[in-house]
């Protein structure tokens, strides 16, 4: 592939963006990935790993706030699996003798990509170019951090103390998560989303199930209001609705979503199309408007996944060189609180659809042998199945270890293997797994 310096540009750190790189270089392609951040990206350094470190620690803590020395521990703990993470991804690059190039990447056009690092500046060409840029924080002109009494999820791994109070603003997974973590810490918690229920993307029942759990735990709820600014004085956080109510906190927390980041399009000679919300526009394996660019992970639009943005980097791959993929599989989204929520397939619209043609199965945790050793009660299994086919639509579990429950399920949807042999399958006894069986 002469003309190029690489077969494929990658644009981005974060697990899409290694994910590609990987694969390419595992093909054979010259590769390069180019990352401004250390490898790993956003998701080692800014919101994944310090979240999943946070929820593991609150997992364990008491009744009560962690003393500072807790927290420096975490800290530390968090820089530690930091590092780690980056040099495991630094040699799976180098196996595959992927090129790291750190700077700020702008697309130029189709084939060229400027890097600029301090005060140089290179262009680099390829035949091929993913963007992987991922995404960032969605903040709003009155509704941001500030970083020292007003935070967002970046900002907990530098926190020298549990608050003793917070605010939480946004009730999808990353809200739900650190208020999860934050009230087992020891914290005050009371957490305000302008709709009428937490997590939109999931079963409605199965997101109530976990705000029930929440509440026995003392989070505390406002529905349906809209944040119209936060404030501090440095002692205490105003957040204040429209309604004219306002909550007093010693912290709060903004966690009113995530938007693409496409800064990398600015200034470029052609670009991909995006949509509404500025996501970049793909078809199922990735390929943009632009022939020769693709795009994978965040950049692209929800789920905002780990698993999804693996899934199309190798679907970008197999693609340009030369192979078909099938059909993408159902993707199991996630919230690790404790107990875990999780579902795969389109959940939030199967409960909504009364039409006969799918059956709803609905199976308790605690009817298991597993379930009622362990104490689990308002764990649940939830299945779609259509009527006709048997075939499984949809599954969503609350409950101890529901990510793994829903792996076979996620397995059975991909190989179209009915949900009767599913359920004919001996799982090991006593195990979680069993509630597929009953």
């Amino acid at each position: 592939m002469s003309g190029y310096n690489y077969d494929m540009v990658v644009i981005g750190g974060g697990p899409a963006g290694i994910e590609a790189a990987t694969e390419a270089g595992a093909h054979g392609f010259r590769t390069a990935i180019v990352s401004a951040m250390p490898i790993g990206g956003r998701a080692t350094y800014g919101s994944l790993l310090p979240s999943k470190a946070w929820l593991h620690a609150a997992e364990g803590a008491g009744s009560t706030a962690e003393p500072r020395a807790g927290l420096d521990t975490l800290r530390e703990r968090i820089s530690q699996l930091q590092a780690e993470r980056t040099g495991q991804l630094e040699r799976q690059l180098d196996a595959v003798q992927v090129e790291r190039i750190r700077g700020e990447a702008k697309l130029v056009n189709r084939h060229t990509v400027t890097v600029s690092a301090a005060s140089e500046s290179r262009t680099v060409t390829g035949r091929s170019v993913v963007v992987a840029s991922g995404s960032e924080p969605r903040f709003f002109p009155n509704v941001r951090p500030d970083g020292e009494r007003i935070i967002a999820p970046r900002h907990t791994q530098s926190l020298h103390r549990v608050p003793a109070s917070i605010v939480m603003v946004g009730g999808g997974v990353t809200g739900v998560e650190y208020a999860s973590a934050f009230r087992k810490m020891g914290s005050d918690v009371h957490l305000i989303t302008d709709i009428d229920r937490l997590l939109p993307r999931t079963d409605p029942e199965l997101a109530h199930r976990l705000q029930r759990r929440l509440e026995e735990l003392g989070v505390t709820f406002t529905f349906g209001s809209t944040v119209e600014r936060v404030e501090s004085d440095g002692r205490t956080v105003r957040t204040v609705a429209a309604d004219g109510a306002v909550y007093e906190s010693e912290f709060g927390f903004i966690a009113t979503g995530r938007q693409p980041d496409t800064a990398l399009l600015d200034g470029a000679e052609e670009h991909p199309d995006v949509d509404a919300g500025g996501w970049i526009v793909t078809d199922e394996v990735g390929r943009t408007s632009l022939p020769g660019v693709y795009a994978a992970g965040d950049v692209v639009g929800p789920p905002l996944t780990a698993n999804n943005a693996h899934l199309f980097s190798r679907r970008i791959v197999a693609s340009v060189g030369g192979d078909a993929p099938g059909d993408a599989p159902a993707i199991i989204e996630a919230v690790y609180t404790e107990p875990q929520l999780a579902h795969v397939g389109p959940v939030a619209e199967l409960a909504s659809d009364n039409g006969s043609d799918v059956k709803l199965i609905t199976r308790e945790l605690s009817e298991t042998l597993s379930g009622r050793i362990h104490g689990d009660s308002g764990g649940v299994l939830r299945i779609w199945v259509d009527g006709n086919t048997g075939a499984i639509r949809g599954a969503g579990a609350f409950g101890p270890h529901a990510v793994e429950l829903l792996a076979p399920v996620q397995l059975a949807m991909e190989h179209s293997i009915p949900f009767e042999r599913l359920r004919a399958t001996p799982f090991a006894h006593p195990a979680a797994a069993e509630v597929l069986t009953l």
